[in-house]
């Protein structure tokens, strides 16, 4: 088993210019691996990154944050694509990165308010099952964070 910390703890959102460094602490403070938030790719230099996980011995999983305009759920088209767009983004820094896992709460926007009613929530699982499905096999972890109040 592997203890990991996500850089969320400490940074939000995470880029290599400004938080570089976390790679240390969390090596120093003896987790085994780090966990990117990846708010913004393009704040992130994944050779910078990944050079300096090598240095220490160290490995990092990728995780997405799935915020407005990143909806897979979304019945807007543009939104979804948009979010398609992002996983891929995500799958490629994995796979730079040797990444064995891209998680995240992929399903749908994070603070999206839940549908009130059961058919339009099962349409939005629909969608974004549907936005996924076309995909090769690969190893991705959608976290289940569906919350209702009943």
């Amino acid at each position: 088993m592997k203890f990991g910390v996500n850089t969320f703890v400490w940074a939000s959102p995470f880029s290599t210019a400004e938080h570089l460094s976390l790679i240390d602490k969390v090596d120093a403070m003896g987790f085994d691996v780090i966990e990117i938030a990846v708010e913004d790719p393009a704040i992130i230099d994944i050779d910078a990154l990944d050079g300096r996980l090598r240095e220490v011995e160290s490995s990092a999983l990728v995780c997405g944050a799935f915020g407005p305009g990143r909806n897979l759920a979304s019945e807007d088209a543009d939104e979804r694509r948009n979010a398609v767009g992002y996983i891929r983004e995500l799958i490629d820094m994995a796979a730079a990165l040797g990444s064995p896992v891209v998680s995240g709460p992929m399903y749908g926007a994070v603070g999206k308010t839940p549908a009130p009613d059961l058919d339009i929530r099962q349409r939005e699982r629909d969608r974004s099952a549907a936005e996924l499905r076309p995909w090769p096999p690969m190893p991705v972890i959608m976290v289940s964070v569906w919350r209702w109040k009943r």
